[in-house]
């Protein structure tokens, strides 16, 4: 068997999409049942890449800015998927997983990763330019998909519902995620708040703050908030927000940070939130769950199914209980220990190796 990935996703700093995809290819080079893994990037051919580089450079804040340019984005991928059209011919009897939604010429199996549908759900909280883009080559991509792999079972129903899909052709595969190095222990002397992942509107990082706003002085003095993960795209009350709890020393915007310094943060966070509006899974949640660490988070989209009963969760968009459950949490450390504890039992149930041999067995069906 031999596979073929782009490993866009896994240049630069990695979000969920640019760590699942490694784990995957990581897994596949070393796994004795695949002969060939190669890799391409903009439709030219190159290796895996080893590890994240850095997310801060000229390079990539001009992507950044152009991502945002529907021409750009358009364009980019049009010249992309020409030298595609050449430059992987000769890939032709690999099996082909494209693991961020749209997939460049190919002719012959076809595996395709979709992570959620949200800019179909909620178009209001993407930049034009991703929605135009989507709209214009994600459709294509699953009508030439042989197989598409969703993260979850939720995420899962809505592709068959939404495209009218043969459901046999769309599987839910859960991610993993990684256990510490160092076991983990509930940190009772914990006293930050952390938040991670991009702040674009979907994820309602803005009601989080509102309902933290609301809570007694002492305990935002007592707990205050870190966030790690990209800027996202404007949004004006979330930048409102941002600069007030900034100037109040409530929150710290720390941007990526390495493998290192994001296990040291969950493991000093008294309490992990996920507010969002929408998931197609919300790998975050598992990574505080398996340090011990409690998380509160919206009952929306594939949350409860992630979460399982290790968490406490609110209905999404609702500030008034996302505040209670905050005061409850921050007030009571019998109430975190608990949830912590509740948590960990969840997330030892997800792991990479399971993703990837769940994933192998997908390519088996298509294996010549």
């Amino acid at each position: 068997m031999n596979l073929l990935y782009n490993v866009a996703s896994m240049a630069g700093m990695r979000t969920g999409i640019g760590r699942y995809s490694a784990e995957l290819a990581n897994r596949a080079r070393l796994c004795p049942e695949i002969a060939t893994v190669a890799a391409f990037n903009q439709g030219i051919p190159t290796t895996l890449p080893k590890a994240e580089s850095p997310g801060d450079s000229p390079v990539n804040r001009l992507r950044g800015r152009l991502a945002r340019w529907t021409p750009a984005v358009i364009g980019t991928h049009y010249l992309a998927r020409a030298a595609a059209h050449v430059a992987l011919r000769r890939f032709r009897r690999f099996i082909y997983h494209e693991t961020n939604y749209v997939a460049f010429p190919h002719r012959g199996p076809l595996v395709l990763s979709v992570h959620d549908l949200s800019y179909l759900r909620f178009p209001q909280f993407h930049p034009p330019a991703r929605v135009q883009f989507l709209e214009r080559f994600f459709p294509d991509s699953l009508r030439r998909a042989d197989l598409v792999i969703t993260d979850a079972e939720f995420i899962r129903q809505e592709l068959i519902d939404e495209f009218s899909m043969d459901s046999r052709r769309v599987r839910a595969v859960p991610l993993g995620v990684d256990r510490p190095a160092e076991e983990a222990t509930f940190n009772g002397d914990a006293n930050t708040i952390l938040c991670v992942g991009s702040m674009d509107p979907r994820k309602n990082l803005a009601g989080f703050f509102r309902a933290y706003e609301t809570l007694p002085r002492e305990l935002r003095a007592s707990f205050p908030i870190r966030h790690v993960g990209p800027p996202g795209w404007p949004d004006e009350q979330l930048t409102e927000a941002v600069s007030r709890l900034t100037q109040q020393g409530h929150l710290q915007c720390l941007g990526f940070v390495s493998d290192e310094a994001l296990d040291k943060l969950y493991r000093s966070a008294a309490l992990f939130v996920f507010p969002s509006f929408y998931e197609g899974f919300g790998l975050p949640m598992l990574e505080a769950m398996i340090r011990r660490v409690p998380v509160i988070a919206a009952e929306s989209s594939s949350i409860p199914e992630v979460l399982g009963n290790g968490a406490l969760t609110f209905p999404p968009g609702d500030e008034e209980a996302l505040r209670h459950l905050l005061e409850r949490a921050l007030t009571e450390p019998g109430l975190r220990r608990q949830e912590a504890d509740r948590g960990y039992r969840q997330a030892v149930k997800f792991n990479w190796e399971t993703t990837f041999s769940e994933t192998l067995a997908l390519y088996k069906e298509l294996s010549f």
